[in-house]
Parts: structure tokens; sequence; C-alpha cells
């Protein structure tokens, strides 16, 4: 499983593309969504984060998005490790979700 190492208090910006058999899926009509979960299941929410990462799509026809969380919303999470995957359902209505990767939230050092 892979494990992202993110300070709290930044900006998270993931950029993903979806490839199947190693060529560029077009995600025109797909709906992404991802949120982040404690070890309880129980889902991240704060005064300015809902549980889900804002999705951005970067280049439909290349399978390009990006997943993102402000660093207002960040400045909200406890230091500790968060499950998180990425749910897509196709122009057909099927849903897959990606593999689950931990987001590891550690302190920020230099702070203002």
């Amino acid at each position: 499983m892979t494990t992202i190492t993110h300070k709290k208090g930044d900006t998270l910006e993931l950029t993903f593309q979806l490839k199947r058999d190693g060529t560029a899926v077009d995600i025109t009509n797909y709906t992404i969504t991802s949120q982040l979960r404690d070890s309880t299941d129980a889902l991240l929410t704060t005064n300015n984060f809902n549980g889900s990462l804002t999705f951005t799509l970067i280049d439909a026809s290349a399978g390009q998005f990006q997943l993102a969380a402000s660093a207002t919303a960040t400045s909200e999470w406890d230091t500790r490790k968060y499950d998180c995957d990425v749910q897509l359902i196709d122009g057909d209505s099927e849903t897959s979700s990606s593999e689950t990767f931990k987001i590891n939230v550690i302190k920020d050092i230099t702070r203002v």
C-alpha cells in the first residue's frame, strides 16, 4: 500500500492519470470522487473540509485529473494516517475504485 506524506497546513495536490493496459482512458463522462477516513472508518471532516478531496479535470481525453485540499483545510487535519482511494463511475454507471493508499499527515515545522 502506497503512503503519501503530507505536511499539515500545506496545500495537497495529487495528480492522476487513468490508464488501462498502458493506454490512457478518456474520462470525459466520468464522475470521480475521493474521501479520507481514519482508522475507525470515520470520515475526516472539519470546519473547512467536508471529507472529500476537490476534483479538477486536467485533460479528459488523456485521463488526467487532480484531487486537492486547500492549505486552510489541511491545517485542521490531525497528524495521523488516513485511508484514501479514488472512485470512478463511467458514463455507463460502472463503478470502480483505485487501490487504497494512505495519506500520512505530519506536523509542519515552519509555521506562520
